[in-house]
């Protein structure tokens, strides 16, 4: 069934294009999302969802008939970063290099994207200082981390300005600063911008490879690292400073 949305005041109200009346109304305020539906429309989603449906109240309406009213909260901030963290991803580190010398920071937004030809994207934060310079650099390197290497990644997630010291690290075939003991790692050149909410993705063309190298990648899921979750919690908002 389709349903017709008109906007009046503070909320929204979508009524039924078909069904009849009272077969479903809906209510969208800025707090959250309300669907009042008839008892026979209730039975089939019931049905439909193995008995999951998530039934909060009922009352009768004008003709005595209960509906059954399913509400939804928002998505802020925390829940949609919750719900999130059960995908489990790998993590890199991105460096660059400028005239103000080495740059970079931990990324777990990461991702290949094309094969012909080579493209990768990352994500970082809008308003970062290391992903502003990484992006007018022009050129990127990814740093595939392995399990053992809890501690480069604290150091680039890290609000610090010295992140490179005691690193080790070597420019690379790009010039880019080359971290040493990683996985993998991926050259690229910087192809496209896209801003996206609060953060900007990054799209880079891959121009050279090192790797793979053998050993288990560094997990994060749930706020830690490792397929247990949280012990120690990680914040790894890509270039937060």
């Amino acid at each position: 069934m389709d349903l017709l949305v008109s906007r009046s005041g503070p909320s929204t109200r979508a009524s039924p294009r078909s069904g009849g009346p009272h077969a479903c109304v809906a209510y969208v305020t800025s707090s959250r999302i309300v669907l009042t539906i008839s008892p026979s429309i209730a039975g089939r989603l019931e049905e439909a969802s193995g008995g999951a449906a998530a039934c909060l109240e009922g009352a009768a309406d004008d003709e005595g008939e209960v509906m059954t009213t399913l509400a939804h909260d928002p998505v802020t901030p925390t829940s949609m970063r919750q719900a999130m963290s059960a995908f489990a991803s790998g993590i890199t580190v991105i460096t660059s290099l400028d005239d103000d010398g080495p740059t970079g920071f931990t990324c777990q937004s990461f991702a290949s994207v094309s094969l012909e030809p080579p493209l990768v994207l990352f994500c970082v934060q809008a308003h970062s200082e290391s992903g502003a310079r990484v992006r007018r650099s022009g050129r990127f390197t990814a740093h595939v981390l392995g399990h053992r290497q809890e501690e480069m990644c604290r150091r680039f997630a890290a609000r610090t300005q010295h992140r490179f010291e005691g690193s080790g690290w070597r420019p690379s075939v790009i010039g880019t600063p080359a971290l040493p003991g990683v996985l993998a790692r991926v050259h690229a050149e910087v192809e496209r911008e896209v801003d996206a909410g609060d953060h900007t993705v990054v799209l880079g063309r891959v121009v050279a490879l090192d790797g793979p190298q053998g050993g288990r990648p560094l997990l994060f899921y749930r706020g830690g690292f490792g397929l247990s979750g949280a012990v120690d919690p990680v914040d790894l908002r890509c270039g937060w400073e």
